[in-house]
């Protein structure tokens, strides 16, 4: 799946500054905005990337922190140095360049503590608990549901995904039974939520994502 969904520079700074009007609103000091899906994927097609929509930044993964001065943080790993400077407004977004022994959640969550923001905001089905949970330590933490952040921000609705279809069993080497016996014992269950992981166990394919095979 390709995007051709692209934002002008005033566009994207229109979703800012209705997005700091919402966090003066709710008396909130910041606010985290997630790259991935719900599903916790890190590729996603840009209109489903809600980071996009605040930086104009395309790379796959990074973190963004609002505040209710207006300014935008864009955590990225070594990856994206470059990129990142080449695609966001210098003077709408800064930069915050992760080095290698840290990693873009971790500055998220020093940069709150530095700015000593006392009540943050995040999108909760597009937090990880383990995530939450770090924030938590050094603010007070407030979820928000989709509805709620899609009622400030105009997000682009997906394309109907295509078809999935089953992978011959001459590629796939096992059979579904085969590998669900291999990796559970009798009596045994277990929660698969990984995306890549559910299309190998089931032997199908759908290619919903950037760059990937899996289906939604």
């Amino acid at each position: 799946m390709r995007s051709t969904f692209s934002l002008s520079v005033q566009e994207i700074k229109k979703n800012v500054e209705t997005f700091v009007g919402f966090l003066k609103k709710n008396h909130l000091d910041g606010f985290y905005i997630s790259s991935t899906d719900r599903f916790l994927n890190e590729y996603v097609p840009q209109e489903n990337c809600h980071r996009y929509y605040f930086t104009g930044f395309t790379g796959s993964t990074a973190n963004v922190l609002i505040t209710a001065q207006g300014k935008v943080h864009l955590f990225v790993d070594g990856r994206y140095h470059e990129q990142a400077d080449k695609e966001v407004d210098p003077t709408l977004v800064t930069v915050e360049k992760c080095p290698m022994t840290m990693s873009p959640n971790t500055a998220l969550v020093e940069k709150i503590r530095e700015l000593a923001l006392r009540t943050v905001g995040v999108e909760g089905e597009r937090t990880s608990k383990a995530f939450e949970e770090e924030i938590g330590k050094v603010a007070s933490l407030q979820p928000y549901d989709h509805e709620e952040i899609g009622s400030l921000i105009t997000f682009k609705k997906l394309p109907a995904p295509g078809e999935i279809f089953p992978v011959p069993l001459s590629i796939a080497g096992e059979t579904v039974k085969q590998k669900l016996e291999k990796i559970l014992a009798p009596g045994e269950a277990i929660l698969v939520t990984a995306l890549d992981s559910l299309a190998w166990l089931s032997n199908a394919r759908g290619f919903h994502l950037p760059h990937q095979s899996p289906f939604l």
